[in-house]
This record gives structure tokens, sequence and C-alpha cells, in this order.
């Protein structure tokens, strides 16, 4: 079901476009690693967990979202994927497991808005800051704060305002 509303948000950022644009937004084209776009000119990205589905999208640019429940984990198994200084960061807040949903959310918008998902070691990109340099690229990151218990971020290549619009699932499927 989650990813049906995905596709629904989709239609609906889409639908906010005008009529002579969104025949460049009749399929999608797909990177060389697979992240889909439209028309080299808007990109977006869809992420869901738990009950939240959240789709982004730009145009002129790229952009990656992602959003996790911050349910329990044994966070030491994820060391690995973690430069020093974002692993001091989770291990020193007094709710380690929220802040490494929150730094985790950060490695992944960027992973999914360069598009080349897990080529790109996780342990050497460091996203502690709001503007980060990976693969020669700067790239902006917004956590955003959505429903409590989750931790979302959108990581973009242009430093735009984010607009913010919530649907209910009733509303979206009608």
């Amino acid at each position: 079901m989650t990813r049906l509303c995905g596709k629904f948000l989709l239609y609906k950022l889409l639908a906010g476009y005008s009529q002579e644009r969104l025949y460049a937004f009749d399929r999608p084209e797909y990177g060389q690693f697979g992240k889909p776009y439209f028309n080299n000119e808007f990109d977006f990205n869809i992420a869901h967990s738990g009950n939240l589905v959240i789709c982004a999208g730009i145009l002129g640019g790229k952009i990656g979202v992602d959003t996790e429940k911050n349910e329990y984990r044994d966070i030491d198994s994820m060391k690995e994927y973690f430069t020093t200084k974002e692993w001091d960061h989770i291990i020193s807040d007094e709710d380690a497991n929220a802040a490494f949903y929150e730094m985790w959310v950060r490695k992944e918008a960027c992973l999914k808005a360069i598009g080349k998902g897990l080529l790109l070691p996780m342990n050497e990109m460091d996203v502690c800051e709001d503007e980060v340099i990976i693969d020669n690229s700067k790239w902006f990151l917004h956590n955003l704060y959505l429903k409590e218990g989750y931790a979302t971020c959108i990581a973009a290549n242009e430093h735009n305002d984010i607009q913010i619009t919530e649907v209910d699932i009733n509303t979206l499927i009608n």
C-alpha cells in the first residue's frame, strides 16, 4: 500500500505543473544506476517507513529523500557505516537510537539524490553538516520533523526553500 501511496503522491506533485509541461512527465527515464527521473528536467524521490510516505521533487536539480520510523535497534552493529565524527555524535546523544536514525536518513537521502546507491561507501561520506561535498558535488541536507517518532531528511544539489504539503490518505486516493 505504501508504494501505491508514493505513486499517488508523485502524480499529485506533477499535477501542480502546467498542462504544457506535463507531456514531458509522461514516462520516467532511468539513470545509469536505476534512479528514475523525468526528461532531465524533473527529479523526484519517494521514501516510506511505518505509515509515513514522502515524495520530494525538484525542477532542474537532483533530490533524494529518506524516512525511517524510530524503532529500537542494536546500533552497535551499524558502526561501520559511519565516520568517527558521525558515530561520536550518535553515541554522545541522550537518545542514541534517535540520533542513529537522524544520521542514517541523512546518508540515505544523499545516496538516493546522487543516484549511485551503495556504490559510494557510506563510511566515507560525512553528513554531520547541512552542506556536504560528496563525489565532488555539493549537497544541501534538510532534516524534516513531519511526524513524531520518525526521522526524515531531504538532500538536494540546490539550496531551495522546502514546501511541505500533508496529504491524508483518504484525500489522496479520492
